[in-house]
């Protein structure tokens, strides 16, 4: 799959975000299950936003041809792109629904130049009307305020679902006239803007053109031209004079070189590079995620990031924390073991609840992590394990792990006592585990006998280290146009301190106080850089201690120490004997933050690291309190993941993850579920046994409209006939369950006459064979059933196999088998084997 890259005026950001990785965990299904509208409590307003939402208009092909079978579970185009664009809706915990406005718009040719003029075959509303029907918009066009809809992807869900296949079903009768959407789209756009003159042009708007099959002319009667009729010239206006992208997915026949050709032309005019291709329905759901990713990472990061606060932990990295009781500490009782707890646990920093509740600290806060000790050998042991970002729990966990350090011969076993000698790695370069980001493991030193001894408390190196790593860090994400996640002079910097003993003899109250105002008094940001500080053990007890843990707090927040007084300093320290106690204090310093509501474009639980290209453990075997309750820790498609313990599953109440449990359903029944009726069951794993569910009933077979399911009714047959189901000749006819009856048509074969073709420019490309109603020039003559016998002979007039050639009104055609219908999809079972189903899951305790 190619990636996207996005050029003009909006910055082009080096992070997909996870998004992708994650993609099978994040879809719940096919477009048949009923659109759940969001909590209103968890629905940002445009007011609260910091930024203006994206409005981003799908365009939708909704030519015959979409009828076409798209995958090997006969899955039709059609049907792959309702479930591509629904699931869209849902995916990351509804990201796109709650952080952008979405628009939908189905297009077809234009049989009159009339105004007011439909397609005969069409049974959709609102109908194809002059080549476009706009099913969903951004606001309410009537309205006096003109006021977007907030969080409407349940509505764009449920009008889409109500959609029925173009023509009911055939694959004759519409042909793509994808300039007129254009257009069209060029039009609502600048009415849009027009609206909302406040918006200046602060708000971004998108393009996603979706389409399975060439451009043709108005009327639907020629393919690829006039030149006139090229899309991509109101592509290239749309971005060149508008400032609006244009992208474009084509999932129609891979081995169509000019379909493909005119759909990357329509992409490079529209600014986003080459269209974006899709096989079959799995590589579809890809495509528009990694549209929309591009334009989260191209609009919505670079105005959110910045507002996102960075901490940077400080963690005390000397011999002590790694004593008990003056000996060497055992496995899970050492001051480091519990502050690696508190740090990447269950119940860590990470999962400290943000935004009024709404998140975890891990999707909102980026996290950094630094360690110091002693000062030799030069320039000693300060030094940034994890730098700044989001879901950087599993780069804690590795990084302060003393199996990552302990290598052969300088370490056995990390927990066998001194003398240790540590080997230290790089987490990026370490596969396992693969980090995207440089993270260093760390061990503090471990030499002597009966205890471990060699490093001692230098604070002021470690204070001076992250000091200089964050004005590095900003200069390069306030000043780099690739920065991955930007900031700017208002980003909020802060760091927390955590220290099991005193300073004394390793640094002088000078140098941490240098040090600490200078971190607070940072040069280019608006906004002061608290240092917080957390004495941790009970060694920090006696006056002597508690004096240096009140002076740190009071230099670190602003303040002036003197007489055993803080003046203007604004926090005091925080006292931890306990992991619970440091824990508590981690909550205390992070819960306060404040956050755009309308910011919230990481979720941990599906990437939990941005940007991989492997998947990264979500939990730790080792640790079962890191899964939900009612879940286990599993090895799942190379990574450990949280599933539902099996246990669970008890014939009680239902638990997380279960759909039902014996015969608790909760409230579900066939007929909520979208059956006719029956009986609903509960299988042996607590998921919903739909086999005793009775069907909805076949359509409404009354001989009189075409109804959505029916191939004809009674004497309409909607412009049907015998040559145009691939036959000779005969009567066709309509079976009492209103589907073709083809019994009174005659067999026979056509005759196709293959004789050397000839492009529009005169060149000889090849063997010329007819396979449809469209007509092309050729040196031979062909007789195709599609035309019902007629001879062509003449010049280009070639024309969309969708339309079936010469009826304007679009119905009455005749079309045999296609190329371009031939070996459609390769994989559509996967789509439902690999997406449809999975929840998304927290990897915090509940």
């Amino acid at each position: 799959m190619k990636r996207l890259n996005l050029i003009g005026s909006w910055k082009r950001l080096g992070v997909q975000a996870g998004l992708l990785t994650g993609l099978g965990l994040a879809f719940f299904g096919n477009s048949e299950q009923p659109a759940m509208a969001l909590d209103p409590m968890d629905c940002p307003s445009e007011g609260e936003c910091t930024f203006l939402k994206p409005n981003i208009l799908v365009i939708l092909d909704y030519s015959s041809s979409m009828n076409e079978k798209f995958g090997d579970d006969d899955k039709t185009r059609w049907v792959a792109a309702k479930e591509a664009i629904d699931n869209l809706l849902q995916t990351d915990n509804e990201f796109f629904d709650k952080n952008a406005n979405f628009a939908l718009m189905r297009f077809g040719h234009d049989p009159s130049a009339n105004p007011g003029s439909t397609i005969a075959c069409d049974i959709s509303d609102p109908k194809i009307t002059d080549g476009q029907a706009v099913d969903a918009w951004w606001y309410d066009t009537e309205g006096n305020d003109k006021a977007f809809y907030p969080c409407a992807g349940d509505d764009v869900q449920a009008t889409l679902a109500a959609i029925p296949p173009p023509c009911g079903g055939m694959v004759t009768g519409i042909g793509t006239w994808t300039k007129g959407a254009l257009d069209r789209a060029k039009s609502l756009i600048a009415q849009s803007k027009a609206d909302h003159p406040s918006d200046m042009d602060g708000r971004f708007y998108g393009i996603l053109a979706m389409s399975d099959g060439k451009w043709t002319s108005q009327p639907g009667t020629m393919t690829l031209t006039p030149a006139s009729e090229d899309p991509a010239l109101t592509a290239g206006t749309l971005f060149n004079d508008d400032k609006v992208p244009t992208y474009f997915v084509y999932f129609g026949d891979q081995g169509d070189v000019a379909a493909k050709n005119a759909s990357d032309k329509i992409a490079m005019a529209g600014g986003t590079g080459q269209a974006i291709l899709a096989a079959n329905p799995v590589e579809l759901v890809t495509a528009l995620t990694d549209v929309l990713t591009d334009i989260k990472n191209s609009v919505q990061v670079p105005q959110c990031a910045p507002g996102l606060p960075r901490f940077m932990v400080l963690l005390d990295a000397s011999s002590s924390m790694l004593n008990v009781m003056g000996a060497f500490g055992k496995e899970g009782e050492t001051g480091w073991d519990q502050a690696r707890s508190a740090l990447a646990g269950a119940n860590s920093i990470f999962d400290i609840e943000v935004n009024m509740g709404k998140n975890d600290a891990e999707d909102l806060i980026h996290l950094g992590l630094a360690v110091f000790g002693h000062n030799t050998p030069a320039p000693g042991e300060q030094k940034i394990l994890v730098d700044y970002g989001p879901c950087r729990r599993d780069n804690f966990d590795w990084a302060l792990d003393p199996n990552s350090s302990c290598t052969a011969p300088g370490c056995t076993n990390p927990w066998g006592g001194p003398a240790i000698t540590w080997t230290f790695k790089d987490g990026s370069v370490e596969d396992p585990p693969g980090f995207d980001d440089q993270t260093l493991s760390h061990m503090p030193k471990c030499a002597g006998a009966g205890f471990c001894s060699g490093s001692g408390t230098y604070t002021h190196l470690g204070l001076q280290r992250i000091k200089t790593n964050l004005v590095a860090y900003h200069q390069d994400a306030s000043t780099n146009p690739n920065a991955q996640f930007p900031t700017n002079a208002d980003t909020v910097y802060a760091n927390i301190l955590v220290t099991d003993g005193q300073y004394d003899t390793y640094s002088t109250d000078a140098q941490v106080q240098a040090e600490l105002q200078a971190i607070y008094n940072t040069p280019g940001l608006n906004k002061k850089v608290i240092t917080y500080v957390i004495g941790f053990g009970d060694g920090l007890d006696s006056p002597a201690a508690i004096l240096q843990l009140k002076k740190m707090a009071c230099w670190g927040s602003g303040g002036t120490f003197a007489g055993n007084m803080c003046n203007g300093g604004q926090f005091d320290y925080f006292d931890a004997n306990t992991q619970e106690q440091l824990e508590a204090a981690f909550k205390e310093i992070l819960e306060t933050q404040g956050f755009d509501p309308c910011c919230q474009f990481n979720d941990c639980s599906v990437a939990p690291e941005p940007t991989t290209s492997k998947p990264d453990d979500k939990c730790n075997p080792n640790e079962p309190d890191t899964c939900p309750e009612n879940n286990i820790c599993e090895l799942v498609e190379g990574s450990y993941d949280c599933v539902l313990d099996p246990n669970t599953c008890n014939g009680k109440e239902i638990d997380p993850g279960e759909q039902c449990d014996g015969a608790e359903f909760g409230g579900a029944t066939c007929e909520s579920l979208g059956y006719d009726g029956g009986t609903l069951a509960c299988s042996d794993t607590c998921q919903f046994d739909l086999s005793g569910c009775t069907q909805v009933p076949p359509p409404v077979c009354d001989g009189v409209a075409l109804d959505p399911g029916e191939q004809c009714d009674g004497a309409n047959l909607g412009g049907a006939t015998c040559e145009s189901q691939g036959f000779v000749g005969g009567t066709l006819a309509c079976t009492d369950t209103c589907m073709f009856d083809t019994s009174m048509c005659d067999d026979g074969p056509s005759t196709d006459t293959v004789g050397p073709t000839t492009d529009t420019d005169g060149e000889t490309t090849g063997p010329g064979t007819t396979t449809g109603a469209g007509t092309s020039t050729s040196a031979g003559t062909s007789t195709s059933a599609g035309t019902g016998g007629a001879t062509d002979t003449g010049t280009d007039t070639d024309t969309d196999s969708a339309t079936g050639g010469v009826d304007d009104e679009g119905c009455g055609c005749a079309v045999e088998e296609s190329v371009e219908g031939k070996a459609r999809g390769l994989l559509g079972t996967l789509f439902g084997l690999g997406l449809a189903g999975f929840m998304r899951r927290r990897r915090r305790a509940a």
